[in-house]
């Protein structure tokens, strides 16, 4: 996710709060990576949306409601899919796979505790059922102590159960990685709904969010839609985030709301701490980048008190950082257009409803909205 979250902390002032209404006529770039990868660890757990064949479509409900929200509010999308990482992020790469097999292992782990802990559960239960013991309660009524204890070990069960699965749906969105299945999801919904998309190069480096960028600076897309950072280093004019509103009750204490679309200007965001461009990258770096380790010594607090002489403490590592936010995309002719024959809704509906397992009522509602 590229610069640290603290980052934009430090312009919540200049951010503006926005309604899809406010963007009507207006053209979004969107992160795929981003949005596919918040659509599916949104849900309780990631498969809880499943095809017939066990694979996950929590992707394709979440932003195929997106899209069409977009639409009815006549604001023009373009799709952006990642291209070819560059080579300085394999460290980083490398990093959120080891965090990743980690959360697999403990997956692994919590399972055999479970069944270990109800085998020994049923294994008492077993001896148990060996005895025939009547008690009486106050009604005289006769009540076997042996469904006491069952009910007991049933609840202990269902207990740990509730517990465990807590803990895997935890781990889950940790070890949880976009498939290239679901990025072809995607791009096969978007063609159907006969909306814009582009992929990337992968004989060139590119991020995704590098391209939005790109598309603000030239003047083709109003806005970056995105969480990642790195947006505003490849200079973005204008980003939309997703972050949770704040509101302060009687005794002024701040409490945490639903999340809202907060837009942000790269020019407030820059007169706001009377920065240049160059200063604001040389921040980011500072903290750590994709690209690079943060520079020891230097917090937020210190960053923006010696932004000036950020960059004597660079070094080659961070020097190539540098160079990449400030570089643009190589496939910046891609073609934004895409064959207006391919928009199909009825094959949509078609996919969704017999290869997809989506209701059919529900589709056929939201596609004729």
């Amino acid at each position: 996710m590229g610069i640290s979250g603290n980052l934009i902390k430090e312009f919540r002032d200049v951010r503006k709060l926005v309604k899809l209404s406010d963007l009507n006529g207006k053209c979004i770039a969107i992160d795929v990576s981003n949005e596919l990868y918040r659509a599916v660890t949104g849900m309780k757990n990631v498969n809880l949306l499943t095809d017939k064949d066990n694979n996950i479509t929590s992707h394709i409900l979440v932003m195929l409601q997106n899209a069409i929200k977009f639409q009815k509010n006549n604001i023009k999308q373009i799709y952006v899919f990642d291209g070819k990482p560059y080579n300085e992020k394999k460290e980083t790469l490398i990093k959120r796979q080891e965090i990743k097999s980690k959360a697999k292992e403990k997956i692994n782990d919590i399972n055999i505790k479970k069944e270990k802990i109800i085998e020994d559960k049923n294994k008492n239960n077993e001896i148990i059922n060996d005895y025939n013991i009547d008690i009486y309660d106050e009604g005289d009524n006769i009540i076997e102590v042996n469904d006491i204890i069952n009910n007991d070990i049933n609840n202990d069960i269902n207990n740990l159960n509730l517990e465990t699965q807590n803990q895997i749906n935890t781990f889950e969105k940790i070890a949880f990685s976009p498939t290239q299945k679901m990025f072809d999801d995607i791009k096969f919904m978007l063609e159907c709904l006969g909306i814009d998309w582009v992929q990337l190069s992968y004989d060139d480096c590119c991020e995704a969010e590098q391209y939005c960028a790109y598309l603000t600076k030239n003047g083709i897309a109003d806005y970056a839609f995105t969480s990642d950072i790195d947006a505003f280093m490849f200079g973005a004019t204008n980003v939309i985030r997703r972050e949770q509103t704040e509101k302060k009750d009687k005794l002024g204490n701040i409490k945490k709301g639903p999340n809202a679309f907060y837009s942000y200007n790269l020019e407030e965001m820059l007169n706001f701490k009377e920065l240049s461009y160059d200063n604001f990258i040389s921040i980011g770096i500072a903290l750590g980048t994709d690209f690079s380790n943060s520079i020891k010594g230097i917090g937020i607090k210190t960053a923006f008190k010696k932004f000036n002489t950020i960059k004597d403490k660079f070094d080659d590592t961070h020097k190539r950082t540098y160079e990449i936010f400030n570089s643009s995309c190589k496939y910046v002719n891609t073609s934004l257009e895409i064959n207006p024959n391919s928009k199909n809704i009825n094959l949509l509906k078609e996919w969704l409803i017999n290869e997809k397992n989506f209701n059919k009522d529900i589709v056929n509602k939201r596609l004729s909205e």
